[in-house]
């Protein structure tokens, strides 16, 4: 699932479909303040994800958090997807002992 945040909008609509079958046309804000990714757990599935949705991230600063975090391929992958957005820079930090969870502050 996502779960995208917009200050456009007041609160947080969960999306319960697969990121990739996501229709951004429909999306209907200009921009993504929060994106929470928590879907299919393939490193293809993470980057494609990521890649498709930063196109939208708000542009002077967005909260991208991963589940998953303590999977390697999962953590390779979003390394990929924040290199090719190209950020000036990013805070990171991860939830638990056990690195489950990552959240970046993007910075652009």
């Amino acid at each position: 699932a996502c779960c995208i945040v917009s200050a456009e909008t007041v609160g947080a609509k969960l999306y319960q479909q697969s990121c990739e079958e996501f229709d951004l046309a429909n999306l209907g804000l200009r921009y993504i303040d929060v994106f929470y990714y928590d879907s299919d757990h393939s490193a293809k599935a993470t980057y494609e994800a990521i890649m498709k949705f930063s196109g939208k991230f708000a542009p002077r600063r967005c909260v991208l958090v991963v589940d998953d975090w303590s999977d390697l391929e999962i953590r390779g992958a979003t390394y990929t997807a924040l290199g090719q957005i190209k950020p000036i820079e990013v805070c990171e930090w991860t939830l638990d002992d056990n690195q489950q969870v990552y959240i970046a502050l993007i910075v652009r």
